[in-house]
C-alpha cells in the first residue's frame, strides 16, 4: 500500500467549532494536527512534499480554496496519498461535495491516511467504508448545524445579539451590549433627527466629520435611525420600518443598555415617511407610484424618464437581486391598466351598497386607543422593573391578540366606508379622472380601488402582463 519513496500531501482545516474550542481554553487547533499528522509520516517513513491549510467551515468546497486546489492535483495524480486527521476534514457538508472528493481518490487511487486507518480507494472494502465515513460526518454536521441554530435562536429569544457586527456606539460584554466609543455621539444623532434638526443627508455629513473612520450613507443612516437595539429590543424583521409599517409587537427585549427610549425610537421612526416620497417642489409624475411590483420578486417597478421617453422599470438598487424583468413603456402601461380598471368598474360597485354605523367605527377606535396605551405602560412597566421578562411576554402577548383583532375588525369597516364614499363619486368621473386627471389625482383613486398591480415581462420579446389585485377581492 504505502510506497516509502511516493509523494505525500497533509491537509489541515481549521473549523469554527475549533476556534470556539480555542477560544475556550484549548490547543491550538492547526498546531496540534500537524504534529499528529507529522508523527504519523514519521511512522510510516514516508515524505510529505507539501502541507494545505485552511481555517473555513466544512459546509462547502466552493468556499474552501486550499481543498479545492488538493482535489484538482489529487485528480491529476500527483499524489500517492493525502495524510488528514479525519475524513471528516475533507468534507462533510454537500453530498454533491462528498461525491467530488470520493471520484477524486476514486479515479486515481490515491490513498486517504489517517491516524485510525488507511483508506485505498482501488479496494472496495475501503471504499464502502470511506463512503460511509463521509455519509457518519453529514449526518454529524447536519446535527451540530442544526444545534448551533437552536442555540442562536434560543440566545435570539433571551436578547442576547447574536449577530458578527456588533452596532456602533456600542461593544459586548460577554452576552451584554453597553455603550461604547460612539455611544454619545449616536444618541446626540438620534436626538437631533428626533428632533427635526438633521435630515438624512445632513446626519451623513455630520457623521463622516465626527466618525471618519465608517463609511456613511443616506441607506446607513436609515437602517442606523430604526434600528430599535438603540432602544433596547431586537426585531425579526430584515424591512427598514418606517411611518406606516412600524410594529413594535414582535420586539424582543434586548440583553443591552439602551441609548434611547422606546418612544424616542417611535418618535423617530414617525418622521420616516414610506415610499414613494416627493421632493419639494415637484409633482408625482407616475400615476401607479407604489402600486405596481414585478410578478416575480415583488419588488417596485418605478418610473423613469432618463432617456427622453417615460417607462416602467424594475426598481435597480443594492438590496434588490437580479431579476429578469424588461421594462414597458410607461404610456402603453397607462393605456392599458386604466382601459381595464374602467371596464371592472360596475363589479366594484356591488359589495359596496351599505355604510358601516359610524359610532360603531367610533367605538372600535377607542377600544383600540385604550389597548395600545395599556400595551405602552406594559413595555414601561417592564424597562421599571415591574415585571419580569416572563410576566412582561404573556401580557404583551394577550395585550397584541386584542389590537390585531380590533385593528382587523377597524380596518375592514374604514375600507368599506372608503369603498363606499368613491363610489358615491359617479362612474363616469372616475372614468374622467382616470382618462384626463393628473397622474396625483389618478394615483389617489387607483390607491383606494387596488391593493396593488403584479407586472411580468421576462424578457423584451415577451408580451406584457398585468394582473390587478383590487381592495378587499
Amino acid at each position: 500500500m504505502l510506497q516509502k519513496d511516493g509523494i505525500y500531501a497533509m491537509y489541515l482545516r481549521k473549523s469554527r467549532a475549533d476556534v470556539e474550542a480555542e477560544a475556550r481554553g484549548q490547543f491550538e487547533t492547526l498546531a496540534h494536527h500537524l504534529q499528529i499528522l507529522t508523527d504519523l509520516a514519521d511512522k510510516y517513513e514516508i515524505h510529505v512534499q507539501k502541507i494545505y491549510k485552511e481555517i473555513v467551515s466544512g459546509d462547502s468546497i466552493e468556499g474552501r480554496p486550499e481543498v479545492k486546489k488538493l482535489l484538482q492535483e489529487v485528480s491529476a495524480g500527483v499524489y500517492d496519498g493525502v495524510l488528514v486527521t479525519e475524513v471528516s476534514r475533507l468534507a462533510r457538508g454537500r453530498t454533491k461535495d462528498q461525491g467530488i472528493v470520493a471520484e477524486a481518490f476514486r479515479s486515481t487511487g490515491t490513498l486517504i491516511i489517517t491516524p485510525s486507518k488507511i483508506y485505498d480507494p482501488s479496494d472496495d472494502a475501503d471504499e464502502t467504508f470511506f463512503d460511509f465515513e463521509l455519509f457518519m460526518a453529514r449526518q454529524e454536521y447536519k446535527y451540530i448545524k442544526k444545534r448551533m441554530q437552536r442555540g442562536r435562536e434560543l440566545s435570539f429569544q433571551n436578547g442576547n445579539w447574536i449577530f458578527p457586527h456588533v452596532p456602533i456606539g456600542y461593544r459586548k460584554e460577554g452576552l451584554r451590549l453597553v455603550p461604547g466609543e460612539y455611544s454619545d455621539i449616536i444618541r446626540s444623532v438620534m436626538f437631533a433627527y428626533r428632533d427635526g434638526k438633521r435630515t438624512f443627508t445632513e446626519t451623513v455629513v455630520f457623521l463622516r466629520a465626527a466618525i471618519p473612520s465608517r463609511k456613511w450613507a443616506t441607506n446607513t443612516i436609515r437602517r442606523m435611525l430604526t434600528n430599535p437595539i438603540y432602544a433596547g429590543y431586537l426585531s425579526r424583521s430584515t424591512k427598514i420600518p418606517n411611518a406606516k409599517n412600524l410594529d413594535t409587537s414582535g420586539y424582543i427585549p434586548a440583553n443591552c443598555e439602551p441609548l434611547i427610549t422606546l418612544q424616542d425610537h417611535v418618535d423617530i421612526i414617525a418622521r420616516i415617511a414610506p415610499s414613494p416620497r416627493l421632493k419639494n417642489g415637484t409633482e408625482l409624475k407616475n400615476a401607479f407610484a407604489g402600486l405596481v411590483v414585478c410578478q416575480k420578486c415583488g419588488y417596485k417597478m418605478i418610473y423613469n424618464n432618463d432617456h427622453g421617453y417615460p417607462v416602467l422599470m424594475h426598481q435597480s438598487s443594492m438590496d434588490v437581486p437580479r431579476c429578469r424583468c424588461s421594462p414597458i413603456s410607461y404610456p402603453v402601461a397607462y393605456k392599458a391598466l386604466t382601459e381595464k380598471i374602467i371596464e371592472d368598474l360596475p363589479y366594484m360597485e356591488q359589495d359596496a351598497d351599505q355604510k358601516p354605523d359610524p359610532e360603531a367605527i367610533a367605538a372600535l377606535r377607542a377600544q383600540l386607543r385604550r389597548a395600545e396605551t395599556i400595551k405602552a405602560d406594559l413595555f414601561e412597566k417592564l424597562e421599571n422593573g415591574l415585571y419580569t421578562a416572563s410576566e412582561f411576554r404573556e401580557r404583551k402577548i394577550l395585550r397584541e391578540q386584542e389590537i390585531q383583532g380590533l385593528k382587523r375588525a377597524l380596518e375592514g369597516l374604514e375600507e368599506q366606508n372608503k369603498k363606499v364614499e368613491t363610489t358615491k363619486v359617479s362612474t363616469d368621473d372616475i372614468k374622467a379622472i382616470l382618462r384626463n386627471g393628473s397622474p396625483q389625482e389618478v394615483n389617489s383613486i387607483l390607491k383606494i380601488l387596488i391593493d396593488r398591480i403584479e407586472y411580468s415581462k421576462p424578457s423584451r420579446k415577451d408580451d406584457p402582463s398585468f394582473t390587478i389585485i383590487y381592495a378587499r377581492s
